[in-house]
């Protein structure tokens, strides 16, 4: 079994505070689904940033497919994230002038990869998604649900081995949630990619493989 990402011994302080992560370890390998859960401060979202290349701990390496990121230079490592790491937010962050392909594209734009090749990938990930009827539609007329699923398709266009998801149904219904973990677990078993998600909700957390609280006196990882 193949690791994808491996977090080991992360510890992070923000000034005048005590550390909100020490001595922190995970190892995802591909296809697993982790949730992290726990009260606001608890350092959820740090560990997503670090996790992301976004933020740089105090001490402990982030490792992807045995590359240590923070080892990498700012330009190659810049290049190395929009290739390799997948994000979802809660607030979807699409581009409201862009349709719905051109959303899905946009790591591509950034990278210059070859978009006649990956517009049968969107193509495909929208029909997964049952939204390839939707293709050219503003993302503005869109259903919160549906610009969510957008915003899965965007995520995985360049085959990522690591999905970051930061309170992704945080804005949708129940509905909306149950459908669109389904579909988050059933595209992240298919391409065996490594899932970290934070959630406040224990329904959403019900999908993961495992699920990791962090809390004040709860920091460190399960063995």
């Amino acid at each position: 079994m193949n690791v994808s990402i491996e977090l080991a011994q992360l510890q992070h302080a923000y000034p005048q505070c005590p550390p909100v992560l020490q001595d922190f370890n995970l190892t995802l390998s591909g296809g697993e689904l982790i949730g992290v859960t726990g009260a606001s401060g608890s350092g959820k979202s740090t560990l997503l940033n670090i996790a992301g290349g976004i933020l740089k701990p105090d001490a402990g390496r982030v490792t992807l497919n045995g590359i240590d990121i923070f080892g990498m230079k700012e330009r190659p490592f810049e290049k190395f994230k929009l290739a390799n790491i997948g994000y979802i937010f809660q607030r979807f962050n699409l581009i409201p002038f862009l349709n719905v392909l051109d959303n899905i594209m946009l790591p591509v734009t950034l990278l210059k990869a070859d978009r006649r090749q990956y517009k049968q990938e969107a193509l495909r990930l929208l029909e997964s998604l049952n939204m390839e009827h939707k293709a050219k539609s503003p993302v503005a007329e869109l259903s919160g649900g549906e610009q969510q699923r957008v915003a899965i398709a965007r995520a995985f266009i360049m085959s990522p081995g690591v999905l970051l998801a930061d309170e992704p149904t945080g804005s949708l219904d129940y509905d909306n949630t149950i459908q669109f973990m389904e579909l988050l677990l059933a595209l992240v078993k298919q391409k065996k990619v490594s899932c970290i998600l934070v959630t406040h909700d224990r329904e959403v957390a019900n999908y993961c493989d495992r699920v990791i609280h962090l809390g004040k006196d709860e920091r460190r990882s399960p063995a």
